[in-house]
C-alpha cells in the first residue's frame, strides 16, 4: 500500500507542516485492495496511514508495555491473510491468546466472530 499511498501521505504531510492539519482534502485510500478517494482532515489520515504511526499494528503490537492475551479472528479471504499469523506471532507470547482463522472476508468477519470471542472470553474463567 506504502507506493500506492505515498503521494497522498505526503500531501498530508506538507499540510500538516504548513498549520493546515484540521483542513479536509481528497486523498488516496486502499481498502480490500481497491484504491478510492476519502475526504479527511490532513493529520487524521496521517495518523492513519503512518507507517510509523499507532496504526502499524506488526510494528507496535511488539512494543506492547507489558505481556497481555492477544485475540487476532481473521477471515481467510481477508488481504491481509497472508501475514496475519506472523503479526500475531511477533506479539509477546501469552497463554491466553488466540489466532483463529474463519472461513469469510474482512467486512463480514464481525457477523462469524461472536462463538470465537465468546470461547475466547470464556477461557479467563477457567
Amino acid at each position: 500500500m506504502g507506493k500506492r499511498l505515498r503521494p497522498s501521505l505526503e500531501r498530508a504531510r506538507s499540510m500538516v507542516a504548513a498549520n493546515r492539519c484540521a483542513d479536509s482534502e481528497s486523498f488516496d485510500d486502499i481498502n480490500q485492495g481497491k484504491q478510492r478517494s476519502i475526504k479527511i482532515a490532513a493529520s487524521t489520515y496521517i495518523s492513519y496511514f503512518n507507517p510509523a504511526g499507532l496504526g502499524a499494528i506488526t510494528k507496535n503490537i511488539k512494543k506492547l508495555s507489558k505481556v497481555v492475551p492477544v485475540l487476532l479472528v481473521i477471515g481467510t479471504a481477508d488481504p491481509f491473510y497472508p501475514e496475519s499469523k506472523a503479526m500475531f506471532d511477533s506479539a509477546p507470547p501469552h497463554a491466553l491468546s488466540r489466532y483463529v482463522a474463519l472461513d469469510s472476508d474482512h467486512f463480514n468477519i464481525p457477523k462469524v466472530v461472536a462463538a470465537e470471542l465468546i470461547k475466547w472470553l470464556d477461557s479467563f474463567a477457567q
